[in-house]
């Protein structure tokens, strides 16, 4: 699977810094830049999850009704990797 790059803005507004994904349109924040980033990520990992979830789902329902079934998108993995790593 080729790996996406996307590209964060990062404003400071009073005390917190605004992290915005200019690709995709999402907007996370921290108390710093990192945890603002920190934040970004993971919300562009959870945006694209359900987005890719989405889209599979319809394209189960539009080719392939009966044989549709329920599987981890690889991004899950990455995102589960990415939360232990945080804990």
């Amino acid at each position: 699977m080729k790996m996406q790059t996307f590209t964060a803005s990062i404003l400071q507004d009073g005390e917190w810094f605004v992290a915005q994904c200019l690709e995709i349109d999402i907007s996370s924040q921290g108390k710093s830049e990192d945890e603002a980033v920190d934040n970004l990520r993971e919300a562009v990992v959870v945006f694209l999850l359900i987005y890719f979830k989405s889209l599979a789902k319809t394209e189960s329902l539009c080719y392939n009704r009966n044989k549709y079934k329920s599987t981890h998108h690889p991004f899950e993995k990455e995102y589960r990797k990415m939360k232990n790593e945080r804990l």
